[in-house]
């Protein structure tokens, strides 16, 4: 097997990691358990340093398996973190929070160097290893040294990574961090060993052995078995390579040797993963020492442990390195049946080369009887062959290239069309933003503020040039803005959906000033928010009229007049208690209905409803009496007052309607009204009586006037009652039927109408039913 520069460089990585200190499985049981504890945190809405605890632990759980939530976990920790520095009461709370932001940018660098973007991650790493140095803690300064070392290894800068990894050498030298040195040593000889196919020099080679050697001496003495088999076999591996490059035999035996050590550390850890790649290593250097069969048998056995465990690439790796060596030994059929099964677990990118290989193969099986004519080939043909199949493969190579080089231009091109195409949409959306009369704020991924408009200037007092680079929370929010509203505000913004909210914050000058805010996440093609676009107005005005609206509501609701609030189309939206008391009618069976369709009843008023309508079309504030009915059917005189709340262009928005029950009154007036009547009747009548020159001349006149004025159709008596010279009650009885004699008292209910004679001394009856005469004596 030829073990090339990158796949050491991935042993490479998992030691660093490992000395890190971080555990690089994931239980997803522990994730279930810190996915559960987070959203109980979040029901609760409860958070605290254990909350940013777990949100740290859940996004290293989850850089293995889904980076995009690993970043998402790890800046909402984040922003915790920056939150709880605000407000730290001591220096130890203090310390024990910046521990915990380092420990979050630390997470997010990595689920970035999981995800190939490594300009993201190296910014992380930096910022991590800027709060550890503050914090003065060798440990994790070590670590931020050895991660931005992996990152400048990635991008190919051999002299900053040796710089990074040297440093945080030193540094653990300084503990006596011998775990930690062993890292460092391991991670320096790797890096050596990267270095030569860029420099040829073997002298790298040994430089790379001697680190790896003082690395393993370490791990010896702490006994790490799995980690002292990786380092055996990459001293075997840096063995191999120096033979290669100094044609000399012996370094081949003494990468063999390591090789069999580091295979029997990782068979008595029964490790099937380690052990086939160190059988694979085996067979290899036995390929290059020219004895086939061997590493036939030591592939086979590559290949037997790499199935147990079902590992992809070693299993492809043993069946492609199979397929030559049984090429090599002329066994066609073998090598086409290994060659078939690495080409089936090749993925859809597999290019020209292994269809080229396949017919290759497949030519020298049909012509397999062919071959002592082979081997009677001229040298000289055999090398025109040779260099005929090159030219064929350069051919290929540079045809792939052009293509690879027309692919990336178009792709360039395309991007470059898509950026200008943002640019005009950006240019656009920026003049809406200028002119528009709601603020608008862009911020980062970590919600830092890079441009705001002109409006939120107006605003708020704050100039873009005095805010760049600050969090909207760090300058605008004060001693009343709600906790809560600012929690629940800086949770939604550690997702990827927009939301909305209100806050009350603070102006440059120090007054108070609530807005809204409507706040859009920006999500890249990895699905990482990028930026977050926040658009809103100032409301100060509306929750003043709302907490006015607040304290009217509270005293209608205890007081004993009833109010309603109707919409534009008169339609109720709330009733006050009193209303209830009154009528008997609750919100719920009210609500969404024309108050005059659902009170009236056989006694209402049809012009006083249609007066209603009127003035409520009219807009204008009017009162009127209506007689309405109760829930269970009795009749309720109301005296109601209407007022129109008109918006900012003169169009309906609400009616409030307040009013009291005023059936009592209703009654006292029918009374007086019955009353007033009647005084007409005794004036009538006094008139007559004055006006008469005799005592029958003044009943008949009474009685003519009586049945005029009463409109009563039958008159049966009227009775006289004379007491000396006081006034005298005069009355016509409602019975047809009695006759009354002298000194018999008719109750009062049987009274139509009462009047005051004078002068009369004595009772006189007519039974009018008989059309007798009237006698009596002027005595």
């Amino acid at each position: 097997m030829n073990t090339s520069i990158p796949q050491i460089g991935i042993l490479f990585i998992v030691s660093i990691l490992t000395i890190a200190g971080y555990n690089d499985g994931l239980a997803s049981n522990k994730i279930d358990s810190l996915e559960s504890v987070i959203r109980k945190y979040k029901e609760q809405g409860k958070r605290d340093t254990n909350h940013l605890t777990s949100l740290n632990e859940l996004s290293w759980e989850y850089k293995n398996t889904n980076t995009t939530k690993a970043i998402l976990y790890g800046k909402r920790a984040l922003l915790l973190a920056n939150e709880y520095l605000n407000s730290a009461s001591s220096v130890k709370e203090a310390l024990r929070l910046k521990r915990a932001k380092a420990a979050s940018l630390n997470n997010i660098g990595v689920a970035y160097d999981y995800q190939g973007n490594y300009d993201k991650a190296l910014e992380f790493y930096i910022k991590a290893l800027r709060v550890n140095e503050l914090l003065e803690d060798k440990h994790r300064i070590a670590n931020s040294l050895n991660n931005i070392g992996i990152i400048y290894y990635y991008q190919g800068n051999f002299h900053e990574t040796l710089k990074y990894y040297k440093r945080a050498l030193k540094l653990r030298e300084e503990m006596e961090d011998q775990p930690g040195i062993a890292g460092s040593l391991n991670n320096i000889g790797l890096l050596y060993i990267n270095q030569v196919d860029r420099s040829n020099d073997p002298d790298n080679l040994g430089n790379a052995i001697n680190y790896l050697l003082k690395a393993l001496e370490i791990k010896q003495k702490l006994g790490e078995p799995r980690s002292i088999a990786r380092s055996l076999g990459n001293i075997g591996t840096v063995y191999k390579f120096r033979a290669e490059m100094t044609e000399n035999p012996a370094d081949y035996n003494t990468a063999l040797d390591y090789h069999q050590m580091s295979l029997a550390v990782f068979d008595s850890l029964d490790d099937k993963k380690g052990i086939s790649i160190a059988y694979s290593d085996i067979a290899d250097i036995h390929h290059r020492m020219s004895k086939n069969k061997l590493a036939l048998k030591y592939y086979k056995m590559a290949l037997i442990n790499a199935k147990e465990i079902g590992g992809i690439n070693e299993i492809k790796n043993a069946y492609q390195q199979l397929s030559n060596l049984y090429e090599l030994t002329k066994e066609y059929k073998k090598s086409l049946q290994y060659h078939q099964l690495f080409s089936e677990m090749k993925d859809s990118m597999l290019n020209e080369e292994s269809s080229v290989k396949f017919a290759e193969i497949q030519a020298k099986l049909d012509n397999e009887s062919k071959e002592n004519q082979i081997e009677q080939l001229s040298k000289e043909s055999v090398i025109r062959n040779l260099e005929a199949s090159e030219q064929r493969i350069f051919r290929n190579f540079l045809i792939i290239v052009l293509l690879l080089l027309l692919i990336l231009t178009v792709l360039i091109y395309i991007r470059y069309r898509e950026k200008q195409d943002i640019n005009r949409e950006l240019k656009k959306l920026s003049l809406v933003a200028s002119k528009t009369d709601n603020y608008v704020i862009i911020t980062d991924d970590e919600d830092k503020i890079e441009w705001v408009n002109e409006r939120f200037t107006t605003i708020t007092g704050y100039k873009l040039k005095e805010i760049i680079g600050m969090a909207p929370y760090e300058i605008l929010r004060g001693k009343e803005t709600d906790p809560v509203t600012g929690r629940r505000i800086d949770d939604s913004k550690t997702g990827i959906d927009a939301f909305s909210d209100e806050i009350l914050n603070y102006r440059k000058d120090g007054s108070k000033i609530w807005l809204s805010l409507n706040v859009s996440p920006v999500i890249n093609e990895f699905g990482i928010v990028e930026k977050y676009i926040t658009v809103g107005n100032d409301i100060t005005t509306k929750k003043k009229q709302d907490e006015k609206i607040k304290k009217l509501s509270f005293i209608a609701r205890k007081t004993d007049n009833f109010v309603t609030l109707t919409d534009k189309d008169d339609k109720i939206e709330w009733v006050n208690e009193g209303f209830t008391r009154l009528l008997g009618f609750t919100l719920s069976e009210v609500k969404g209905k024309d108050p005059t369709e659902i009170l009236r009843g056989p006694g209402t008023d049809p012009e006083t409803i249609e007066l209603i309508k009127d003035r409520k079309e009219r807009k204008v504030s009017f009162h009127t009496d209506i007689l309405n009915y109760h829930k269970y059917g009795q009749p309720v005189w109301l005296s109601l007052n209407v007022t129109p709340i008109l918006d900012k262009n003169g169009d309906i928005e609400q009616y409030i309607n307040i009013g009291a029950e005023i059936s009592e009154q209703k009654r006292n007036e029918e009374k007086l009204k019955a009353v007033a009547d009647r005084l007409k009747l005794v004036n009538a009548v006094d008139q007559v009586i004055i006006s008469a020159t005799s005592f029958t001349e003044t009943i008949d006149f009474t009685i003519k006037k009586l049945y005029e004025l009463l409109d009563i159709s039958r008159v049966s008596m009227v009775i006289f009652n004379f007491d000396n010279d006081t006034l005298t009650p005069f009355s016509v009885s409602s019975n047809p039927d009695s006759v009354l004699k002298k000194g018999i008292v008719l109750p009062m209910s049987d009274f139509h109408g009462v009047v005051y004679l004078k002068k009369l001394k004595n009772y006189l009856v007519q039974d009018l039913s008989k059309k007798t005469k009237l006698s009596g004596s002027d005595e």
